[in-house]
């Protein structure tokens, strides 16, 4: 089992654990990348991986889980950032749910500019969904199967 540590808000010390150290940051992490370097986004990590949040106007809660070394995409992750990467996610999942109770939840990963992933650092896209939002019951594919999204020919 992982354990996740909880990052205390902004100016409190942080735990070793959830600190990207110099070294590994020159040795496995793009030193350009905003992910290998997150920064204040950072609120609850593992040894594998970080859960990072930014202040959303509308996706309020949501953030993304991404891998501590640089990788391109999920499909790049090793076995042991799975796991951690579920375990972590059990994790964000009860911190969501103790601090603003949503209704459900859409997981989900761009891979690729094609998909919409702007920045190339795998990341698990992690978005609380409630009730008496204008879109609720409309799911990930919902846009993607919609006929003005059918390929030429």
């Amino acid at each position: 089992m992982t354990t996740t540590t909880i990052i205390p808000p902004t100016g409190a010390r942080r735990s070793s654990i959830c600190s990207i150290s110099s070294t590994e940051r020159a040795v496995d992490n793009d030193p350009h990348c905003p992910l290998c370097n997150p920064g204040d986004t950072l609120v609850l990590a593992n040894e594998h991986c970080l859960y990072l949040q930014e202040p959303h106007a509308v996706l309020v809660g949501s953030g993304i889980i991404v891998p501590r070394k640089h990788r391109p995409s999920a499909f790049d992750l090793t076995p042991a950032e799975w796991a951690a990467t579920y375990d972590l996610l059990q994790e964000v999942r009860a911190k969501l749910l103790r601090e603003s109770q949503p209704e459900g939840f859409n997981l989900g990963w761009n891979i690729g500019s094609t998909a919409g992933q702007e920045i190339d650092h795998a990341q698990l896209h992690v978005i609380p969904r409630y009730a008496d939002e204008p879109y609720a019951g409309k799911g990930i594919r919902h846009w993607l199967k919609q006929p003005e999204n059918k390929r030429p020919g």
